[in-house]
């Protein structure tokens, strides 16, 4: 059988590296297996690639040697590497694969690490059977083994563990060092304890209600697996049939909220309080406030990450602030040079999409639009329905809503008086600015509903619906945006007698948002959700009385808290503020609730 180690060492002794080969000690070593890979790797280290090159092809894959390595100070390496080396050369010494296996001690205080070669090598075939080679051995048993000592506490892991924080974290960079050197971090050893079965399992121990969450995100910060701890504190999918309250968030100062806006991926909030806006964090945690030129703000929208769209019924104009410096970057205010009546115009409802932004103005004397504003060019793009403002059919629009999928704009305006409600439902194609669909409230003698005009109105964007809330019958209405007519409605019907509301009588405080596939109604200060009673592969798009069934959210003592402003919803939590009540509400659903709705 040819001798690759023979011949190996036989072309070393002819380098003018320092390297001396001790032949005659080859018998203090252990027994091991010797692979060409093995004796490429070496040859590699020491600088004699052609050597191995100018060998033939072996006639077997492995070849039996002993041997051991002694080390300058006349110490022998230990366990069972297969080369006899003593070193004279001052450059850091590599042993390949087995590079972390230990600290070489020779000139650098670190494990040193494999470079390929950029050489093909044929692949040791697989061995269905048969002993691990001496390298494999040492590489199975304790290689995936990692000692951390964190505040004088020591944790023992696995690298793979660590590591799965990801390549950016401290713990993956941890993961380098010697598997034999316990490495000190000096952080609270408790919640590092937390952050490590979070790593091992995906999920938070019961530990962890021993900290706060801000605590634990300021060590995973620390720890570079921030994204990690992020997944495992947010909310599960929002149920409003198992849903509670679990937080309320109150601004520091002025903290009767006039309006917020939730971000939908992550449940953070962005508050407007007074003329000011406080900006809440994923966590809910306050990031900051900025202070604007508004006394009140009536509606604030997020419109880009870091860009505010802010409004006040007791100022004009729309104005964009930048919520990470604090200043007022761009306004817009309505102007007709050919109408003088056409200044200081109020904004009333603020919507956008992915390159517009869109403002209901309305001056002093009714006259009233919808404004399109370019969020490339930052400026005015288009004029939409414009209206004089001097009957109920042409007020200015209080809500806007922005269809991404179906590219359309809807307008609602609703108002009071001794008569009741009345108001519009209004669709515009924004790119012609034609009306598409409108209905009126009360309607004409055809309508199923004559004189039960609608209190509030609400877009379900998942599944293309609108909304409505019945102002004298307190009935819901639903209507598929794809199928729309002159009566597209169908007024859902509870069966249950005892779930079966007494009706609104013409004057209640009614409030609709539809979030998850969820329409969550307020009622004076009663909180109730619909949620539907079949699959969406069962219903074949077909709206029907007895698709959504009524169950409520809050207890009896929560509705006395305050009649109910305004919901909305962000990242798996329901948002609720109350008239005249301080902070927003949070609602969550329990990951311990048992119970299954098919939403």
């Amino acid at each position: 059988m040819f001798d690759s180690f023979t011949a190996l060492l036989h072309s070393l002794k002819n380098l003018p590296h320092a390297f001396h080969l001790k032949e005659s000690q080859l018998t203090k070593g252990m027994s091991g297996t010797w692979s060409l890979l093995d004796a490429v790797q070496l040859a590699e280290t020491l600088g004699a690639l052609d050597a191995v090159r100018a060998l033939d092809p072996p006639t077997a894959w492995e070849l039996t040697v002993s041997c051991s390595v002694s080390l300058p100070d006349g110490g022998s390496f230990h366990p069972s590497l297969t080369v006899l080396l003593d070193i004279g050369h001052p450059g850091v010494f590599s042993l390949a694969r087995w590079s972390l296996l230990f600290h070489t001690g020779f000139h650098v205080s670190h494990a040193t690490r494999e470079h390929f070669l950029n050489h093909k090598i044929l692949p040791r075939p697989p061995r269905p059977s048969g002993p691990q080679s001496m390298a494999e051995q040492r590489t199975v048993g304790t290689s995936d083994r990692i000692k951390l000592n964190v505040g004088g506490k020591l944790f023992e892991t696995t690298v793979s563990t660590i590591r799965s924080g990801g390549p950016d974290s401290l713990l993956f960079a941890l993961s380098n060092r010697s598997v034999n050197e316990e490495i000190f971090i000096d952080r609270d050893p408790e919640i590092f304890s937390v952050l490590l079965s979070l790593l091992r399992s995906n999920c938070l121990p019961s530990t962890a209600k021993r900290f706060s969450n801000q605590e634990l995100i300021d060590e995973a910060l620390y720890y570079g697996i921030e994204s990690q701890l992020k997944s495992a504190l947010a909310p599960s999918q929002l149920n409003g049939i198992d849903a509670s309250l679990v937080n309320t968030v109150r601004p520091s100062s002025e903290a009767v909220v006039s309006d917020f806006n939730a971000n939908d991926s992550d449940g953070s909030l962005w508050v407007a309080h007074g003329g000011q806006i406080s900006v809440y964090d994923w966590n809910l945690s306050h990031a900051s406030t900025v202070r604007t030129h508004l006394d009140y703000i009536t509606s604030v929208k997020r419109v880009r990450p870091e860009i505010a769209a802010v409004c006040s019924l007791s100022g004009w104009g729309l104005h964009l602030y930048n919520m990470a410096n604090g200043s007022r970057v761009y306004s817009f205010e309505w102007v007709d040079p050919t109408d003088v009546r056409i200044y200081k115009a109020r904004v009333h409802a603020i919507a956008d999409s992915e390159d517009s932004i869109y403002a209901s103005y309305e001056c002093q004397h009714g006259e009233n639009c919808v404004l399109r504003i370019d969020k490339c060019a930052m400026k005015i793009s288009s004029e939409i329905g414009r209206m004089s403002g001097n009957s109920a059919k042409t007020v200015v629009p209080g809500k806007l809503a922005f269809l991404q999928e179906m590219g359309i704009l809807i307008g609602t305006s609703i108002t009071s008086g001794a008569f009741g409600y009345s108001g519009y439902i209004r669709i515009w194609d924004p790119r012609t600015r034609d009306v598409v669909w409108e209905t009126n409230e009360p309607g004409s003698g055809r309508s199923s509903r004559f004189g039960d005009s609608f209190a509030d109105v609400a877009v379900d964007y998942d599944r293309l619906s609108l909304f409505k809330l019945c102002s004298k019958s307190g009935d819901l209405g639903v209507a598929d945006l794809r199928k729309l007519s002159d009566d597209p409605w169908v007024y859902l019907r509870e069966k249950n007698l005892s779930m079966r509301h007494a009706g609104g009588n013409g004057g209640g405080n009614f409030v609709i948002c539809c979030y998850r596939k969820q329409a969550f109604v307020g009622r004076d200060g009663e909180l109730e959700v619909w949620s539907r009673t079949v699959a969406d592969n069962d219903d074949e798009g077909t709206i029907t009385e007895e698709l959504y069934r009524r169950n409520y959210v809050d207890k009896a003592e929560d509705s006395k808290r305050g009649i109910i402003k305004k919901i909305e919803g962000g990242g798996d939590r329901l948002f609720v503020t109350r008239e005249n009540v301080e902070g927003i509400e949070v609602w969550q659903s329990s990951y311990n609730s048992g119970v299954v709705s098919i939403i």
